[in-house]
């Protein structure tokens, strides 16, 4: 069975919040499906885990619900 073409970059900052799905074969960023989230760094952790949410929902209803491969995060040492 093959695998989904498709998984979901994510950059988590100390201020912000970006992801995007990315097609696996071409390695292409797909533009439709990018979300970016900022908050401030010293914000509530309940307020941070929203804005983290906020992004990663609004990525994956770009998606309709198709199979993803997987998700790659990206999060600083602090984290």
């Amino acid at each position: 069975m093959p695998h989904p073409p498709h998984a979901l970059g994510v950059d988590i900052g100390g201020s912000h919040i970006t992801c995007a799905a990315v097609h696996i074969p071409t390695g292409a960023l797909l533009p439709d499906t990018l979300a970016r989230n900022a908050y401030q760094h010293d914000a509530p952790a309940e307020t941070i885990l929203q804005h983290w949410a906020a992004a990663l929902n609004s990525t994956l209803a770009t998606l309709e619900g198709a199979e993803l491969a997987g998700i790659g995060f990206a999060i600083p040492g602090p984290f």
